[in-house]
């Protein structure tokens, strides 16, 4: 085991003195997915990203389901109902897709609300 360390250990101070980086240590976060390691596992969430979603929506007091979809209902193109901001719905969409990587339970019901990106009611 020391020797797969002292490896490790020439190939962090090659990189860092070849690139001129810094090692930082263990990862906590990247690219919005909170990563937690324990003895043989990598856990991945995104729990700060859906709590920081929630306050730019304002949702942040909306009571939670454990079904994201209400059974039943028809999503419609046309309809008398008034138009969405278009820009707020694009980025809620976009937020919500990019949850999709480690909430694979909402894939359909995001796939369903991305339908209407350009005309959302």
């Amino acid at each position: 085991m020391s020797s797969k360390n002292s490896i490790l250990q020439k190939i962090k101070i090659f990189i860092v003195n070849e690139f001129e980086m810094s090692d930082l240590d263990e990862i906590q976060y990247f690219i919005s997915m909170q990563l937690k390691k324990s003895s043989n596992r990598i856990f991945i969430a995104q729990t700060k990203y859906v709590e920081d979603l929630l306050v730019i929506f304002s949702m942040k007091d909306c009571t939670s389901v454990t079904t994201p979809k209400i059974i039943g209902c028809k999503l419609m193109k046309e309809d008398s109902t008034p138009l969405f901001d278009v820009t707020l719905y694009k980025s809620l969409v976009g937020g919500l897709i990019y949850l999709i990587a480690t909430r694979p339970n909402i894939m359909f019901v995001v796939s369903l609300v991305a339908i209407f990106l350009h005309y959302p009611r």
